[in-house]
């Protein structure tokens, strides 16, 4: 299954309001490397496995509010370094670890409001 095998040149892809619950990390591939804008809000995802964005180089904005994300992996984003504008608010983050944001070189803006951030561990 290969949703967006034709879909080369397209820049944004907006998945809101789906009841997605989780994403496979195979789901993107390198079918969707002229991607910009992906949103992902109000869905149940609760897990985002490592490989998931690698295909996306040219990813500015990324949208994940109103899920149930429970914690970022280290080098989730590592691949990312074009990503400018990330959005988690509204999601179950409780430990933000140190190397969970390797690889946002050109990040201006980090949105995390509504989590249940318990720990920050020092960088």
């Amino acid at each position: 299954f290969e949703p967006f095998k034709y879909v080369y040149n397209l820049k944004a892809l907006y998945l809101d309001n789906l009841f997605l619950f989780q994403l496979d990390k195979n789901i993107f591939e390198e079918k969707l490397s002229n991607l910009k804008h992906l949103t992902f809000n109000f869905n149940k995802i609760d897990n985002l496995e490592l490989g998931l964005f690698d295909y996306l180089f040219s990813l500015e904005i990324l949208e994940l509010n109103s899920n149930n994300i429970n914690s970022l992996k280290e080098s989730l984003f590592e691949n990312q370094n074009k990503l400018v504008r990330l959005e988690l608010n509204y999601n179950n983050i409780e430990y933000l670890l140190n190397g969970a944001f390797i690889g946002l070189i050109n990040l201006e803006y980090l949105e995390m409001k509504s989590n249940k951030l318990r720990y920050i561990e020092p960088f």
